[in-house]
């Protein structure tokens, strides 16, 4: 399960999370290191125009990230901007890789075609994962934005994606001894 999901989510990132990697797809035709499998057939040149821009082939298109770590000692968020054609009801999935393993149906949310409400328009959806579910570290993500084996032919369009992790705020107890606090 994932501890909440957001569709364009009315506030910012909160302040206890940094940006721990991003991904933009601002230079035409850098993937930035994702690899795409053959379900997933990409427009010419993607990404153009900032976006990675394709069209489902198979019943399981997806995207996966370079591997990399990042710590996850309390909770995670995972932010995305995403387009899906309106007759494309399919659900989004997200798996990761953490220290429990590598990418399985254990480690993965599921958003909802329903919940989604696609409308031919970019959506943000954002991702808070509770401390603990992601095991540690974060090594690898996979999109699948077209979840859904009868969508075969829908196309999408992605933004960015974003990882922040939470830092902690450090407490510090009355250091001088002679005031009460």
């Amino acid at each position: 399960y994932c501890q909440t999901v957001e569709i364009d989510p009315a506030g910012a990132i909160p302040t206890a999370f940094a940006l721990a990697q991003a991904w933009e797809w601002d230079t035409d035709g850098d993937l930035d290191s994702w690899t795409v499998n053959a379900g997933f057939n990409l427009d010419a040149a993607t990404p153009t125009g900032g976006s990675i821009k394709g069209t489902a082939a198979t019943g399981d298109p997806n995207m996966t990230s370079p591997v990399t770590t990042i710590s996850t000692a309390y909770r995670v968020i995972v932010e995305f901007r995403i387009k899906k054609e309106s007759s494309d009801a399919s659900r989004i999935d997200l798996f990761w890789d953490d220290a429990s393993g590598g990418i399985a149906a254990s480690r993965s949310c599921s958003i909802s075609g329903a919940t989604f409400g696609a409308d031919d328009n970019f959506k943000v959806v954002r991702i808070t994962f509770p401390h603990g579910k992601i095991n540690s570290q974060l090594d690898k993500l996979r999109l699948d934005p077209i979840a859904d084996p009868a969508n075969v032919g829908k196309s999408t369009e992605i933004d960015y994606l974003r990882v922040y992790t939470e830092s902690l705020i450090p407490l510090e107890w009355d250091t001088d001894t002679l005031t009460a606090g």
